[in-house]
């Protein structure tokens, strides 16, 4: 016959709850604490702003 292992678990720590009037295991919960970055290509935001500008110098001067 083979041997049972006994399994020994990790007791969790208890906290008592009033509304139950009974302590009840905390439950380990995971905290993220990153923030979501948002990383800007300024490269092309600059080609956008400099092409409007010209094509609004272009259409200005076909105007006047």
């Amino acid at each position: 016959m083979k041997k049972q292992k006994n399994i020994q678990f990790d007791s969790l720590p208890m906290k008592f709850n009033p509304g139950l009037k009974k302590y009840e295991p905390e439950l380990p919960l995971k905290k993220l604490n990153k923030e979501i970055q948002i990383k800007v290509d300024w490269k092309w935001i600059w080609i956008i702003i400099i092409t409007l500008l010209i094509f609004i110098g272009l259409f200005y001067w076909k105007i006047v």
